[in-house]
């Protein structure tokens, strides 16, 4: 598709699950705009189990209202089992997110969920996004790579400001270091954060510590803490 425009589609009171659906096979967007779109929870343009080429659209003001919201621009995702045979495949190159939201959800600009997949992001820029886990970019399960991109001033009510990720492989979220993150916020992790990866313990007693076995007569304080070592909230 070359200069496409999805421009200001859905009502408030009664959105669709999404404007653009594709399962399987392939999908190319050259050029246009996707924007002023309002989608329950789907995401504005959902795209699974298929190689996705987006280069040079603008995402703009899209809104994902319901709370369990999954992207409010973009969402990639699995169509079934996520066999190998059906595994998803996308790279963004000169695309931007901006203002786009997921409410109390997850990935205000993208979110992708696929095991197995991988998310390739070249000078692209996540400006202005909002939701409560991955401000600009929130990934579960998917290998990503971002490249001479931006994240400036995302927000997250919980975690991620610019970028939220979930996976057993910590380098499922790789980023390179021409990529800028500015001026981005959330309670913890205001650039980037995951969910739990770790415990970490704090005692109070002395420093030869206590006696295993026996009850510990001064307080022990637990950290749970992301990849980052940021203490989860």
């Amino acid at each position: 598709l070359e200069d496409t425009r999805l421009v200001a589609n859905g009502q408030a009171d009664a959105p669709p699950t999404e404007q653009l659906y594709v399962s399987s096979g392939e999908l190319r967007l050259r050029g246009g705009e996707v924007s002023g779109n309002t989608v329950s929870s789907g995401a504005v343009v959902s795209v699974y189990s298929a190689l996705l080429n987006v280069t040079d659209v603008v995402f703009r003001d899209n809104v994902a209202v319901d709370a369990n919201a999954r992207g409010g621009a973009l969402r990639l995702g699995c169509a079934s089992s996520c066999d190998a045979s059906l595994r998803l495949a996308a790279a963004l190159r000169n695309v931007t997110f901006q203002n786009n939201s997921a409410g109390s959800g997850f990935g205000g600009g993208v979110y992708s969920n696929s095991y197995p997949g991988n998310l390739s992001l070249a000078n692209c820029s996540f400006l202005r996004n909002r939701a409560s886990f991955g401000g600009g970019l929130a990934s579960d399960e998917v290998q990503v790579r971002v490249r001479a991109s931006r994240f400036e001033g995302n927000a997250a009510a919980v975690g991620g400001g610019g970028v939220f990720w979930t996976f057993h492989d910590a380098e499922a979220v790789l980023v390179d270091n021409a990529t800028l993150f500015a001026d981005n916020q959330a309670d913890y992790g205001p650039d980037r954060a995951t969910s739990l990866m770790q415990l970490q313990s704090q005692h109070a007693g002395s420093a030869q510590g206590e006696v295993s076995g026996q009850v510990l007569q001064s307080p022990v304080t637990i950290f749970l803490l992301d990849f980052y070592e940021q203490v989860v909230t």
